[in-house]
């Protein structure tokens, strides 16, 4: 099922050649969703573990997955009216990030559950305008989530996701000459096929969304270990995601 439906993103919103692409994603008909099926395939303790592994238990400097850890100027104030921004969206739609899994909201996992949301959102409300049954204002609801999703890919997407996907693949080739690894390699070599699957991802939403291609270089700018002691238990990326939805 998720082969099937990635199989029709990628063949109908895709740049027709590599010329089109932004910074760091790839042409979507080009990449493979399989890495990404056997990944969510495996049980959450070997994710966890491979997490630790790829991530480390405290800020990683090589790929690390907060948007504002890409920000060009480590100025607190403008990472931190970027972080604020981004949970200015998740306001605006009656949604905050999971207590019971504290995380950072630039999280790439929550950045990418939230396009799931407004895109649950938009197929909802367009199927109920196709039935016949919309009620008054959904097609102005429609407008806002239709709004919000190209502002959010524009903003909190194009310009470092393509990035950390690149350097996702480089520290899992890093990886591989840590002796640490041992029986771990299996599950950690799935990640650098999650990293293309998601700049071939990138690509096809933004031009679902009429984003423009975005060509600055960027690159992490961890300025410190931020988060030492915290277990991979408590990251977004293994531990169980939810947002508390309230309906527009």
């Amino acid at each position: 099922m998720l082969r099937a439906a990635w199989d029709i993103i990628a063949s109908t919103h895709t740049p027709t050649n590599p010329s089109q692409l932004g910074l760091g994603e790839r042409l979507p008909q080009r990449v493979s969703i399989r890495p990404l099926e056997q990944w969510l395939s495996l049980d959450t303790r070997r994710r966890e573990r491979a997490y630790q592994v790829v991530f480390g238990l405290t800020m990683s400097k090589i790929c690390p997955p907060y948007e504002t850890e890409y920000c060009e100027w480590k100025d607190p104030t403008h990472r931190a009216q970027r972080l604020a921004d981004v949970s200015g969206f998740y306001c605006a739609f009656g949604l905050e990030p999971s207590r019971r899994v504290p995380e950072r909201a630039d999280n790439i996992a929550l950045e990418i559950e939230f396009i799931a949301f407004l895109l649950e959102k938009l197929v909802s409300l367009r199927r109920t305008a196709e039935l016949g049954s919309a009620e008054l204002g959904s097609a102005e609801h429609e407008a806002v989530c239709r709004d919000a999703l190209s502002a959010f890919v524009a903003d909190h997407v194009v310009w470092w996701m393509p990035t950390f996907g690149r350097c996702l693949e480089r520290r899992v080739d890093q990886s591989r000459t840590e002796e640490s690894c041992g029986r771990l390699q299996h599950d950690i070599d799935l990640l650098p096929g999650v990293g293309r699957w998601l700049c071939g991802w990138v690509a096809a939403e933004r031009v679902a969304t009429g984003v423009e291609p975005y060509r600055r270089i960027v690159g992490p700018q961890v300025a410190a270990q931020e988060r030492s002691g915290q277990s991979c238990a408590t990251c977004a990326a293994c531990g169980d995601l939810d947002f508390g939805a309230v309906s527009l």
